[in-house]
This record gives C-alpha cells, sequence and structure tokens, in this order.
C-alpha cells in the first residue's frame, strides 16, 4: 500500500490570518453554531441519562469540551467583528457554556413526570461525578414517593406511626 506524505500543519499567524479574511456573518454564523451545539449535546446527554441508566447512556463530556474550545478559539475574532461591536448592547453570539446549559433548564416544574426526570437527572449526575455521595439514596427513595398518597408515604418512611395516623385522622384499618 502507498502512504501518502502528511500535510503540513498551519502555522499559527497562517490560522490567525486565515480567521482575520474570514467574512464576519460567517464567524457569527458559525460562533452560534457552536453555542447552539454545545446545548443541544448537553440536552441530549441529558435526555440520555433519563431514559437509559448512566451505565449505558454515552459520556458526551469530551464533545461538549471540545466545542467549548471551538468556542473560546473564535470568540476574539467574533467580537472583533464591526457587527458584534456596533451590537454591544445584545447578547454575545458565543455564550458561556454554563449560561448555554442554564437555559436548556426548565424553569418550573408542572407534573409528576418532570418531578422524576429531574430526579433522575440528579441521580445521574452524582452516579457520574460523585459516585460515593449518600444523596442518590435518598432522591431514590424520594422518587419512590412520588405517586404514593399520604398514608403509603407515612407507612413508607414511619411504618411505627402508621396507627397513630389513622387513629388522628379518623380513617379505619
Amino acid at each position: 500500500m502507498k502512504s501518502t506524505p502528511a500535510k503540513p500543519v498551519p502555522a499559527p499567524t497562517e490560522i490567525e490570518a486565515s480567521f482575520r479574511d474570514t467574512d464576519p456573518a460567517t464567524l457569527q454564523a458559525t460562533a452560534v453554531a457552536i453555542a447552539d451545539s454545545i446545548s443541544l449535546v448537553k440536552a441530549l446527554e441529558q435526555l440520555l441519562d433519563g431514559v437509559v441508566s448512566v451505565e449505558k447512556a454515552k459520556d458526551l463530556g469530551l464533545l461538549i469540551t471540545v466545542l467549548g474550545e471551538l468556542g473560546k478559539l473564535l470568540t476574539p475574532y467574533v467580537s472583533a467583528t464591526p457587527e458584534a461591536a456596533a451590537d454591544a448592547a445584545a447578547p454575545a453570539a458565543v455564550d458561556t457554556v454554563a449560561a448555554r446549559a442554564s437555559s436548556a433548564m426548565p424553569t418550573s416544574v408542572d407534573t409528576r413526570q418532570q418531578v422524576v426526570q429531574l430526579l433522575d437527572l440528579v441521580c445521574n449526575y452524582y452516579a457520574r461525578y460523585e459516585p460515593s455521595s449518600p444523596v442518590p439514596l435518598l432522591l431514590q427513595r424520594a422518587r419512590r414517593l412520588v405517586d404514593l398518597d399520604f398514608l403509603a408515604i407515612v407507612a413508607d418512611l414511619s411504618p411505627e406511626t402508621l396507627e397513630k395516623v389513622r387513629y388522628a385522622a379518623g380513617i379505619p384499618k
């Protein structure tokens, strides 16, 4: 098999010149696409963590990191464009990863199913980043209680007080 010679790596000055020579609208669109990609990959990761167990879900952290680094590399060239300077009051095209991630999080919880999904996401976080934490044990118990009625919750949390609660509420056995 015939091997092809490796292409020379461009010098940093050549790369910078390429960025400076690129149309500002293209740089802006690329910055927005990178930021949107980060948000979408994070949302996909959360969805996968909720649908399949953390052990089965693919870790997309490296992809998020690479996209974030690309955004950081592009930022000086986007902010240097005349369009970006003229529109300083508007949000920057390249938001921080944290800002994009927070915009993907819900601002309210309206259903029990959403409660369960959020509890699962928090448990997945602990399984991935803090596996020795006892927090998931408590959250998994809370998850089991979500669909139970009051007496079933009392029976689960404090079985010895169930009879006292029934008596106090006037509920027959």
